[in-house]
């Protein structure tokens, strides 16, 4: 959360289940000086460590508690898909989807069935920074 933390006229936050790694979250000394209001939407957080330093213009907080489908995890005894040897082609495609042009584009992923271009494309879009970068999402 540092890179957000930080953000200097940040006001409304939003965070959704999958934007926290762990059940901890213990927020770094100045960050978050200007939030005013706090979303957390089915978050799964069991401590959240903070005093009066932390968030000192907090207006409104809301939680709301995750739902049961939200909570069960997949098959895989991990719980999440892992892809080897692709991180840096992850990176390449988040770049390309938030580099500077505000012209509306279009990225295709193909190739064969089965080569992984789903989960590819799902790790993408469930990345905690396209989460943030992309405030509507289909």
């Amino acid at each position: 959360m540092t890179i957000v933390g930080s953000l200097p006229n940040l006001q409304v936050l939003k965070l959704n289940l999958i934007s926290f790694v762990g059940l901890e979250w213990e927020p770094n000394e100045g960050e978050f000086l200007q939030l005013k209001y706090l979303l957390l939407r089915e978050i799964n957080l069991e401590n959240w460590i903070a005093n009066s330093n932390h968030f000192p213009s907090l207006e409104h907080l809301k939680r709301t508690e995750p739902s049961p489908d939200s909570l069960k995890q997949p098959a895989s005894s991990s719980g999440k898909s892992s892809m080897v040897g692709l991180d840096d082609d992850i990176e390449k495609i988040k770049d390309w989807l938030t580099g500077g042009s505000s012209n509306l584009e279009t990225l295709s992923v193909v190739g064969m069935g089965g080569i992984g271009k789903t989960t590819l494309t799902r790790k993408v879009y469930d990345d905690g920074f396209s989460v943030y970068h992309f405030h509507i999402r289909a």
